[in-house]
């Protein structure tokens, strides 16, 4: 078939030029659109290598980057261009020389988004967006009143949002893009809203959505809550959206790490009332356990429960909780002793774990419940993997027996939970049956 007439192909030679350009959040050094193409990627491949029957038997979502490309909502026509005296005007309230007008700025807003949706604008996927971050990033800099820029991006962000919506039951291309620039747009540089995180929640939480989209929800929460747009009752709803998504069957590997480090970088993520969070450190654990997971999974995992804030929860095993990250560091270090991970990675993760663990041991200290064993249990483990992750820094040999002593000594069989609420963890080296 001639690839100017297969969907397929048009979409993946669209994301293949749009990931040449810089994406701020990246996943193993790849931007996040390159995932988004990967994961495309993959659900095509899935479809092409099985026979008619097998397609047939296959979840919709393995074949949802397909038939998305068939829907056309060109909302292009619904939105009116702005001349240019209100182009002028536009610009003068962006460079903070006239004060805001909601009107002309939702007007500019409502044509620039909805130009996403123009099916003669595919060829070049990012132009409008980079002209709305233009402009967003022209207010935060330009002029001398801060008040005029302030109040001119929260009518423009408000409004971008509010169009951005109405792009997310559109076409994988369409989507893919609105996901991109609401991440885009939580920048710590500029004046930011909270108004595009129930978008990314609700895409999140839709399983009709595809796994690259949902991807993208997921690196957009993590800019959202890196600038203070993400609210308790938001990751709530997140934890709840994250943990049923990480159930799915044939989630990808790629997706499970961003699943796990956007739980750490919620902090106090929790279903319910406190107690509960030790369902998110039981998935935390169990992912960092799990051998037939890649290294860099479990890293996150265990970068991600040592980030957890344990003080709400009685009964918080530190001593499992110190086991736990010990594998997850040895597992790093036999990634690295085996080339699965480059050294630039290695000392990375090996830097983020380090961090995870101090902030576990400073969560130890403002818990009073904490037996004097338990605590110098884990303050030993904490000084034999400082040692460790010292010697990964600083490219010297490292010496790995005396963690190993140390797991050995407190990896006992008999303790499954990390606290009394929590569910038994699954095994130590072992998969979950079924």
């Amino acid at each position: 078939m001639n690839s100017a007439n297969n969907p397929i192909e048009r979409c993946l030679t669209i994301l293949a030029e749009a990931i040449r350009r810089p994406c701020r959040r990246t996943v193993g050094g790849f931007s996040a659109l390159a995932v988004c193409l990967v994961l495309a990627t993959f659900a095509q491949a899935q479809d092409e290598s099985s026979g008619p029957s097998e397609r047939q038997d296959r979840p919709v979502r393995n074949r949802a980057v397909i038939e998305s490309l068939k829907i056309q909502k060109d909302l292009s026509r619904s939105a009116a261009k702005p001349t240019g005296r209100e182009y002028d005007t536009f610009d003068d309230m962006r460079q903070r020389k006239i004060a805001a007008d909601p009107a002309l700025i939702d007007k500019v807003a409502k044509y620039h988004v909805y130009k996403l949706t123009d099916p003669n604008e595919l060829a070049d996927l990012t132009r409008h967006a980079d002209l709305i971050m233009r402009d967003v990033r022209g207010a935060s800099v330009a002029g001398n009143s801060k008040q005029l820029s302030v109040e001119f991006l929260k009518a423009y962000k408000a409004s971008l949002f509010k169009y951005l919506k109405d792009l997310t039951d559109n076409n994988f291309v369409v989507r893919i893009n609105a996901l991109v620039l609401i991440e885009r747009l939580y920048d710590p540089k500029s004046v930011n809203i909270h108004d595009g995180v129930p978008i990314l929640l609700e895409v999140l939480g839709d399983k009709k959505q595809e796994e690259a989209v949902r991807y993208l929800a997921l690196s957009g929460l993590d800019a959202a809550k890196e600038v203070g747009q993400a609210r308790v009752v938001d990751e709530r709803k997140a934890v709840n959206a994250i943990l049923d998504m990480a159930s799915e069957p044939d989630v990808q590997e790629v997706t499970l790490e961003q699943l796990v480090t956007t739980l750490g970088n919620l902090e106090r993520p929790h279903r319910g009332d406190i107690a509960e969070r030790a369902e998110v450190g039981k998935f935390l654990a169990d992912t960092a356990l799990d051998t037939n997971m890649p290294a860099r999974v479990r890293v996150a995992a265990g970068i991600s429960l040592g980030k957890l804030q344990t003080s709400g929860i009685r009964g918080w095993n530190f001593r499992l909780q110190s086991v736990v990250m010990g594998k997850a560091l040895q597992a790093l270090i036999d990634a690295h002793t085996a080339v699965f991970i480059n050294d630039e990675k290695y000392r990375h993760l090996a830097l983020r774990l380090g961090l995870a663990i101090g902030a576990m041991k400073r969560e130890m200290a403002d818990n009073t419940s904490v037996s004097e064993e338990e605590k110098k249990d884990v303050t030993e483990f904490t000084q034999i993997a400082f040692a460790v992750i010292t010697q990964i820094i600083d490219r010297a040999d490292v010496n790995i027996d005396p963690l190993q002593e140390w797991l050995k000594k407190n990896d006992n069989p008999q303790q499954k939970r990390l606290a009394p609420r929590a569910g038994d963890l699954v095994m130590i080296g072992q998969k979950p049956a079924g």
